[in-house]
């Protein structure tokens, strides 16, 4: 199981208010109204630069361990339900800062009849102004609060453990395999580390086909969001993937996605009204990335000549006979000149489509260019990637990315198949480039659109 730490989607950013501040003139009467509304503008500030730029979690410590009851306690909490919460910092959503300053008992009162049921364990902060205090009290120290939901932790709360309960439990005790916690045990795995906000957070929506390979391109997708924590840490994090269809129905639940994948057999048996909710997607900045494998292009056959012909291209030695050379170039011009006129013809249908519905008014089957963005950010590439020993090819109209080959195979797991780490690795960073192009694109278009704030 891998288990990363909350994007930056799950932690909403500040809202757009102006600050205000207390303009001071000689003469003006300093009472305790204006004292707080002086010292609430600089919060407000601490606070609106941590909420622009991290995201919250524990900087330090805060460790959860079993503990014996304690001896002060009563004899009917005397149980083995006793964990230990150990010092430690951790800042919040707002930027308020949780400092535990001594280790706190704390016991887990949850009681379950029937199924196991997982309760959590959460920090929060406590403004001291909301707290009874002595008149003559001059100073009083920042506090927090640390409570056992059954519920998971708002934006507000720190998480600092939870445990799936069993009707039976009468023990709570520490993991036995951290990673993979049983009933009953302590599990640390969704602990959110502080950590700076992502520049991009993107949203993927993957249109359904209704079949068997929904679930397949599905798991892919998600390898490729995950890869985003490792390959483009804090440039890039995604929500997980959202599976839609593109029915009348769901004209009301819609919402705005950077790219939205789809099938090439798809695109082709749809109707007027799917092809009217690609035009809404589009018109928001949304980019359409349309998957075809070369067979449905009918170009598997004229593919696999040229790759050998550029394979024995590259095998030829500076002391072969240079004819030989020439003959081998003039047939891979042939072939690609075949490929471009099959492609032509194959796309035919989706041109028309991008025409009417879309908008494009300039499509064409050329690959894209050595300085096209999918090429050259944030990965460099000269020539994509080779998956399944087919040549991945692309073609950029700007609202649609059409990918011809087995690009989305190359990005996780498939029994069926065995990808070196290369090929995958090379595919992922293929599919971030292709992330990050739509995120900039959706950017740039949503930027111009009145009455519509831009990510």
């Amino acid at each position: 199981m891998i288990i990363t730490d909350g994007n930056s989607s799950d932690y909403p950013p500040p809202e757009i208010h102006p600050l205000q501040r207390l303009i001071v003139d000689d003469g003006l009467l300093l009472n305790a109204q204006r004292w707080r509304q002086s010292h609430e503008y600089h919060r407000s500030r601490q606070n609106l630069y941590y909420q622009s730029l991290y995201q919250p979690g524990i900087v330090r410590g805060l460790g959860v361990c079993v503990i014996d009851a304690p001896e002060s306690i009563s004899a009917q909490y005397r149980d083995n339900r006793w964990v230990q919460i150990q010092p430690g910092i951790a800042i919040d959503l707002t930027g308020n800062p949780i400092i535990v300053d001594r280790p706190i008992d704390f016991r887990i009162a949850k009681l379950v009849q029937t199924e196991p049921s997982t309760i959590y364990l959460v920090l929060r902060y406590v403004d001291p102004e909301t707290l009874y205090r002595q008149s003559d009290q001059v100073l009083v120290a920042e506090s927090f609060r640390i409570d056992e939901k059954n519920t998971p932790p708002s934006p507000q709360e720190i998480e600092l453990c939870r445990i799936t309960i069993s009707p039976d439990c009468i023990e709570i005790r520490p993991a036995t395999n951290v990673f993979y916690p049983d009933v009953n045990e302590l599990d640390l795995r969704y602990r959110g580390r502080v950590r700076p906000r992502s520049a991009k957070t993107l949203r993927v929506g993957m249109v359904l086909q209704g079949n068997a390979e929904d679930v397949y391109l599905g798991q892919n997708l998600d390898y490729l969001l995950r890869s985003l924590a490792v390959l483009a840490p804090v440039t890039m994090d995604a929500e997980p993937v959202e599976e839609i269809t593109l029915t009348s129905q769901d004209a009301q639940h819609r919402r705005d996605y950077h790219l939205l994948y789809m099938r090439y057999s798809q695109i082709l048996s749809w109707g007027e009204t799917e092809y009217n909710a690609l035009k809404y997607y589009s018109d928001r900045g949304t980019v359409l990335f349309i998957e075809a494998s070369s067979e449905q292009v009918n170009i598997a056959d004229i593919n696999s000549a040229i790759g050998e012909l550029k394979q024995a291209l590259n095998d030829i030695q500076f002391s072969q006979i240079s004819e030989f050379k020439r003959e081998l170039s003039s047939e891979l011009t042939i072939c690609e000149s075949e490929l471009k006129n099959r492609l032509q013809s194959a796309l035919e249908p989706l041109e028309n489509i991008a025409h009417q519905y879309l908008g494009i008014q300039l499509s064409n089957i050329e690959p894209i260019s050595a300085q096209d963005p999918i090429k050259i950010h944030p990965f460099l590439f000269d020539e994509l990637p080779i998956i399944n020993r087919e040549q991945t090819r692309l073609i950029n109209w700007g609202k649609i990315i059409i990918s011809i080959g087995c690009l989305s195979s190359g990005w996780g797991l498939n029994n069926h198949q065995e990808l070196s780490r290369d090929s995958i690795r090379s595919a992922q960073e293929l599919g971030i480039n292709i992330l990050n192009f739509a995120h900039h694109h959706y950017q740039l278009s949503s930027s111009q659109m009145q009455g519509k704030i831009s990510p």
